[in-house]
């Protein structure tokens, strides 16, 4: 059902942000502002929005692709239980909007070796080749851990990637290569050194306004 229209007194988007705190959603839809000039070719708007609302937020594109895939950027686990639920929200989300969208779902899980440069230098190359491929299985079984705890109904068919590299470059690669119609992450407003680095990789995404965006919570 709709609700009553709200008329807010203050300015954009403080007045929204203050707003949506006392209120209690599933989801805030928001079309994406033009470019302001100051931030890349997102507004400030919508990067305040999505750095500081609670409530998972679709920003939407006036230039948005219609019946194509949907791509899932699934965060890394870190070995905690708040980290699997929150890759499993993710991939969860996906599925759901696929059901809405009809599109092909393809998860992305990009990875890296911690200190490969360092490593370059002081170990063989039969070694290094090692501790990389070790990097690629754990993060194969990190990426189909977080599907296998997000429950898809078994006939869900998807397609995985699993990529090395920086997460925000792999993702903005993989947005050129697939051309989706939106794409589902993590927030970014995650804390602790582990979710900025998700959400540098979130808020790069705002910024370009490559397709519609979906930031789960």
């Amino acid at each position: 059902s709709c609700g009553t229209p709200q008329v807010l007194t203050g300015k954009f988007p403080e007045a929204v942000e203050t707003w949506l705190k006392d209120q209690s959603f599933d989801l805030v839809v928001k079309q994406s502002l033009p470019c302001d000039g100051e931030f890349g070719h997102a507004s400030k708007g919508d990067l305040r929005l999505s750095r500081h609302v609670s409530t998972p937020i679709l920003l939407l594109h006036a230039d948005s692709r219609s019946h194509s895939p949907i791509l899932v950027a699934v965060p890394p686990i870190f070995q905690d239980e708040s980290g699997l639920g929150r890759a499993a929200r993710i991939v969860q989300n996906g599925y759901q909007w696929s059901q809405i969208l009809g599109g092909a779902v393809h998860f992305v899980h990009a990875w890296e070796l911690f200190g490969e440069s360092f490593l370059r230098s002081r170990e063989t190359k039969e070694e290094l080749n090692s501790e990389l491929a070790t990097a690629k299985d754990n993060a194969e079984q990190e990426l189909q851990k977080a599907i296998a705890a997000a429950k898809l109904p078994g006939e869900f068919s998807y397609h995985t990637h699993v990529l090395k590299g920086d997460p925000t470059r792999v993702l903005l690669a993989h947005v050129e290569l697939q051309k989706p119609s939106l794409v589902v992450m993590g927030s970014v407003a995650n804390e602790g050194v582990k979710g900025l680095l998700l959400g540098n990789t979130a808020e790069t995404i705002v910024r370009r306004k490559l397709t519609n965006t979906l930031i789960v919570k």
